[in-house]
Formats: structure tokens, sequence, C-alpha cells
């Protein structure tokens, strides 16, 4: 991978704002990879987590400090997780 000094020699500073500006209109990467590696550093402070200290676990929301993404959490009761279920099937 190139250092990221390479980019002075390969975009002008012009171009690289403009590179910057269209990443701001179409971010690059996909959000999915984000909430994937969000999981799996959760997972391992999880595992290390000293629970006297911190009680509730880590969840990939706390590892995506940029991201705003809702942190409410709705408990689905079994019934409701299957008539959620049923709702979607129905078309079938």
């Amino acid at each position: 991978m190139p250092h990221p000094r390479h980019l002075g020699e390969v975009l002008s500073s012009s171009e690289l704002s403009e590179w910057l500006a269209y990443s701001a209109l179409e971010p690059f990467g996909s959000p999915a990879d984000d909430v994937r590696q969000g999981g799996m550093v959760a997972a391992i402070y999880n595992v290390n987590r000293d629970t006297r200290v911190r009680a509730d676990p880590y969840s990939f929301h706390d590892m995506l400090p940029w991201c705003e993404v809702p942190r409410r959490v709705v408990e689905a009761t079994p019934e409701d997780q299957e008539a959620a279920f049923d709702r979607l099937f129905a078309g079938g």
C-alpha cells in the first residue's frame, strides 16, 4: 500500500480537495464493513472487560463514534418475534 505522502506525488491539492468533497457526498467503502468490524472489536473488548468496572457489555455502536446510529434497544418477546415472522411471510 502506498504511503500517504504518495498522494502528493500523484494528486494536486485541488484534486485532493475535489476527492474529499466527493467523499463527503458519496462515502467510500461500505457501512456494513464498519458494523462488522465494530462487532469484532466489541467482542474483543467484552471478553477482556472487567465486569466490576463496566457491567454493561460493549456493542458495535460503541466502536463507531463517527456513525449516528440510534442506540435505543427494543426488547422483543418470543410472541413479538413470531408475529413479525408471520407478517414477513404472510404474502408467501
